[in-house]
């Protein structure tokens, strides 16, 4: 859990959230969580397309 509020910590300093409460940083680890998910995702699918070209 230290991670994901290193990440989010890191959200909130990289776009100059200077006195974040706790909407914003809720908001700011559901934008994290989804960035995450959407990468995982996305190596999913090239992983998928690999081995689908592969295995023909």
């Amino acid at each position: 859990m230290k991670l994901f509020d290193f990440l989010v910590g890191g959200f909130i300093d990289s776009f100059g959230i200077t006195k974040p409460d706790a909407t914003e940083k809720n908001r700011a680890s559901w934008i994290v969580l989804g960035m995450i998910v959407g990468v995982i995702v996305f190596v999913a699918v090239i992983f998928g397309v690999v081995v689908l070209v592969i295995s023909k």
